[in-house]
């Protein structure tokens, strides 16, 4: 039954980044509404999808050490996916950063927002990237 649970979790995040995509799309074609919407609602899942995420993790108990230790937050999971993810947000900043000299009006300015928005993203996954326990 676990697993179902897992998916569903899965199933918020991409529905968060879908609502996330589609907002920003209708923002471009100046649907103001639409897209505030739909930003909003990508806020709300992924806010709450972080939030079952610890959960999910707790529960499957990823994040207590293996040996019984004092419940402190062992690296479990390897950091390669978080520098890796970090590394490609980045390069799409670039890209957006880059493309929205190309642009005019609105556009320029929403492709520069996001691109801020996906280095901060960038950075804040790097930064809280799985570490080893020291000893």
């Amino acid at each position: 039954m676990i697993i179902f649970v897992g998916l569903a979790i899965a199933l918020l995040g991409a529905v968060a980044i879908a609502c996330g995509v589609l907002g920003l799309s209708n923002f471009y074609v100046a649907q103001w509404t639409n897209g505030s919407i739909l930003c909003g609602a990508a806020v709300v899942l992924l806010v709450a999808f972080v939030f079952g995420w610890e959960r999910y993790l707790t529960r499957l108990g990823a994040d207590r050490n293996t040996d019984g230790g004092d419940g402190q937050r062992a690296a479990l999971l390897p950091a390669g996916p978080a520098v890796l993810s970090s590394f490609w947000l980045l390069v799409l900043a670039a890209v957006l950063g880059v493309g929205a000299w190309q642009s005019v009006g609105t556009a320029r300015w929403l492709s520069v927002g996001t691109a801020l928005v996906l280095a901060a993203v960038a950075v804040a996954i790097f930064v809280r990237r799985p570490r080893p326990l020291s000893s």
